[in-house]
């Protein structure tokens, strides 16, 4: 196995990238992306004078996919200020009316491959649908990890040599 290329893929620090409409963040943490899933499950086609069905029927469409993300909280402003064209809006109902003003952001996650080449997901359509303003601080408290929610329409995909 010595000098074998890898062949599983690693996840953490530098082997996943996330940019925001080609800006990186800073401070990001944990990205958990909820694929989108199908709007109803597969449904057994079976008439009464049947002992096993006769087809399984599929739904055509899936909903929304999520990506939630957690970051550390700089001192000179709230994390959502962060993403792209969200500077200087004050809580949820302001980002939610960015959302509106600015349109849809494209999220782009790279996966560098060792030996060459890169794997790309775009996820497409994505707003900001929920930010964490929470928080609890005891004596104790280091640093603010706060999270906020992205939901995207879709998914592509492309991988370069």
């Amino acid at each position: 196995m010595a000098g074998e290329r890898q062949k599983f893929r690693v996840g953490g620090s530098g082997y996943t990238r996330f940019q925001f409409n080609g800006q990186t963040l800073m401070y990001l943490e944990i990205v958990r992306d909820t694929a989108p899933r199908p709007v109803a499950a597969p449904q057994a086609i079976q008439p009464l004078a049947f002992r096993n069905p006769v087809e399984i029927a599929f739904p055509n469409a899936v909903g929304a996919g999520t990506l939630e993300l957690t970051i550390r909280e700089q001192w000179a402003s709230p994390i959502w200020e962060e993403l792209p064209g969200m500077r200087g809006a004050f809580d949820i109902l302001e980002v939610f009316e960015r959302n509106i003003n600015n349109g849809a952001i494209t999220v782009t996650k790279s996966v560098p491959i060792p030996g060459g080449g890169t794997r790309f997901t775009y996820y497409l359509g994505c707003v900001v649908t929920d930010l964490d303003e929470s928080e609890t601080v005891e004596i104790g408290t280091m640093t603010l990890p706060k999270r906020i929610v992205l939901t995207y329409i879709k998914k592509s995909r492309t991988a370069t040599a």
